[in-house]
């Protein structure tokens, strides 16, 4: 075992569509690895707001991004940015 060792950790990805200015549906494009807690998601860009995603965990990985809030006000589709699974997942044993 090597101490302070990420194992298998992999942001994951997704992209939103858009429909009447609202967010009408998200899709995973790559599910990651490695999540202990279900990663915030920012909506960035696209000129509208009052948007909330919700990431749902199945086995470490982002199985779905739920739509809590669709928001108003979308011209253009925005980015989503998932956060990285947590950078302390390493091994808390002292090595020497």
């Amino acid at each position: 075992m090597k101490c302070d060792s990420m194992g298998d950790v992999v942001p994951s990805k997704a992209v939103c569509t858009i429909s009447n200015g609202k967010i009408s549906g998200v899709y995973i494009i790559h599910a990651g690895a490695g999540y202990k807690i279900a990663p915030k998601v920012q909506i960035v860009g696209g000129g509208g707001d009052g948007a909330i995603l919700k990431a749902i965990l199945v086995d470490g990985k982002v199985k779905e991004v739920k739509v809590m809030n669709s928001g108003s006000g979308f011209h253009e589709t925005p980015d989503l940015k998932i956060e990285t699974p947590n950078s302390s997942n390493g091994c808390y044993l002292c090595c020497k």
